[in-house]
């Protein structure tokens, strides 16, 4: 049966790579949310065009702004924590831990979720919910005890099963602490937003709430992850796929998010009004994500086949996570399911032609992974 090599260089190089990209990405966003911070309010003073620079341009920097390019970015750093969570989890495995390893699922399914709550603004519209007495309660005293169970059995999970790579457990442990501190920033933001705040305060806060708090945390735990990913394998993750059980997955998690649009557009219609975060913008956003990661962790017979799917899967991906297609009126008019459900049926032919060869050749990783590929020793005289 034929079978697809993949490969992830872990080493300590790569590693600060990957670090440093993330780094100066959360640093510009930070200057252009502290840019959009400083104009919005003082738009009368510019010309039409400027207006039109910071209205539509700008604002994609914004991280407080929903449905734009950094609000995609976070959305997608936080996935990427999942997929390193479930890369730990098959090391655990293949290492045959014991049940304790199937924590890291846990952290799958969190982060996945926070992933989407990010693009489709779900935990803003659950704190909208009225409670006894026709009240709101607001999110962060509604969802305050699954916040702190959930924060203290990451912690738990990290003394016990990473002990072996302390380091990990630190930034995962800085990770759960600053996540911890963002409900707070969250409710002294409403009492700003009340009392009037000054535009250095808010700049202030947003920088503290959306870099220090989220992003920041983020990468604590993508970093803790991956340190421990990269210890307990060697620096390197190589496994071979059979072609069938490839195509079944990849069609499986599409058939998954394709529902998954039509189930956030139910959701849509039961909770109450709030942020104008699209939960079903983030299902096709995933499904190109998906298209991006195969094409650069396969071992392709040249090196720039990868990137050069990459590339634009993951612009599209943008595309589709922001919502940019709105901006088409015929797009717009069936934007509320033919949009996010397409397109992420299109990814999924794009991963069929990548496994069938005809937009990506694959090369074994040895001669062992191919036999046609063996060649015959010499005998001895």
């Amino acid at each position: 049966m034929a079978r697809i090599p993949f490969r992830v260089n872990l080493d300590r190089r790569a590693r600060r790579r990957l670090l440093t990209a993330v780094l100066l990405l959360n640093a510009g966003f930070a200057v252009t949310t502290t840019m959009m911070e400083l104009v919005w309010g003082r738009m009368d003073e510019f010309s039409q065009p400027v207006r039109n620079l910071i209205r539509y341009v700008l604002v994609q920097g914004h991280l407080s702004t929903e449905n734009v390019i950094a609000v995609w970015y976070s959305s997608m750093l936080l996935l990427g924590v999942a997929a390193l969570s479930a890369a730990a989890w098959t090391v655990d495995t293949r290492r045959h831990e014991g049940p304790l390893r199937h924590g890291w699922l846990g952290f799958v399914a969190v982060f996945t979720l926070l992933s989407l709550d990010e693009l489709g603004s779900i935990h803003e519209r659950v704190g909208m919910i009225p409670v006894a007495g026709g009240q709101v309660l607001g999110w962060i005293y509604l969802l305050a005890l699954p916040i702190a169970v959930t924060s203290v059995l990451m912690v738990v999970f990290g003394a016990i099963h990473l002990r072996r790579v302390p380091q990990a457990f630190t930034l995962i442990a800085i990770g759960v602490g600053l996540y911890v501190l963002n409900p707070i920033s969250e409710d002294l933001e409403l009492a700003m937003n009340q009392a009037g705040a000054a535009v250095w305060t808010r700049i202030s806060r947003a920088l503290v709430e959306e870099v220090v708090l989220e992003l920041t945390g983020t990468l604590c735990f993508a970093a803790g992850v991956c340190e421990y990913v990269a210890t307990r394998s060697g620096e390197r993750l190589e496994w071979d796929v059979p072609v069938r059980t490839l195509r079944l997955a990849c069609w499986l998690i599409i058939g998954t998010l394709t529902m998954g649009v039509r189930a956030s557009l139910w959701l849509d219609e039961v909770l109450p009004a709030g942020d104008p975060g699209m939960a079903q913008n983030w299902f096709p956003a995933v499904a190109w994500m998906l298209v991006a990661a195969v094409a650069v962790t396969a071992v392709p017979r040249r090196r720039w086949q990868g990137l050069a799917i990459a590339v634009p899967a993951v612009a599209l991906s943008a595309f589709l996570g922001v919502g940019l297609y709105l901006y088409s009126d015929l797009l717009a008019s069936r934007a509320s399911w033919a949009v996010p459900t397409i397109t992420t049926l299109a990814a999924g032919v794009a991963l069929e032609a990548m496994l069938h060869g005809y937009l990506f050749s694959f090369s074994p990783r040895s001669s062992t992974a191919s036999p046609t590929l063996r060649r015959p020793r010499p005998r001895p005289s």
